[in-house]
């Protein structure tokens, strides 16, 4: 697929790196993620899901039918094509930082890719489960920055 060929969405994505805001999910459906995960905390207890659990979607349906929405995946195809691959799921757990820890409340810069030891056009999808703002930490990008050497440090 050339530039030309694609939509809007694959050539904002292109040129900036990320696509943000889009509604995928109903309410019913965020509901149903967050008591699924609630359930899964309660479970393995918080101090196991402090910071990421791995590929989940081989174990719980849930998120397998997560990771295959239609809602998911319709961006996804625009930006990439219809041919995807699922690398990885992961529930990044980023808990509030009590008065008497002594722990970092952020995620440093980074590029995801310098992790997944893969070449090729691969993309990250955040969702958030929770409300995310400036109070709470939410996401932040720097526009442009997939072009840059994956080697890069910030």
């Amino acid at each position: 697929m050339t530039t030309k060929d694609k939509g809007s969405l694959a050539k904002y994505f292109d040129q900036n790196g990320y696509v943000s805001g889009l509604n995928v999910l109903d309410d019913k459906e965020v509901l149903e993620i967050r008591t699924n995960f609630d359930n899964v905390q309660m479970e393995i207890g918080e101090e196991n899901a402090t910071y990421s659990l791995h590929n989940k979607h081989l174990t719980d349906e849930w998120v397998l039918r997560l990771t295959t929405h239609p809602n998911m995946l319709r961006p996804l195809k625009e930006i990439l094509g219809p041919n995807l691959m699922l690398l990885d799921s992961r529930f990044i757990c980023k808990y509030p930082v009590r008065d008497n820890e002594e722990k970092e409340a952020f995620v440093a810069w980074h590029q995801d890719v310098r992790y997944w030891g893969v070449e090729g056009d691969v993309v990250s999808v955040w969702l958030a489960v929770d409300d995310a703002d400036v109070e709470n930490a939410c996401m932040y990008v720097i526009p442009g920055s997939q072009k840059w050497n994956s080697r890069t440090r910030f």
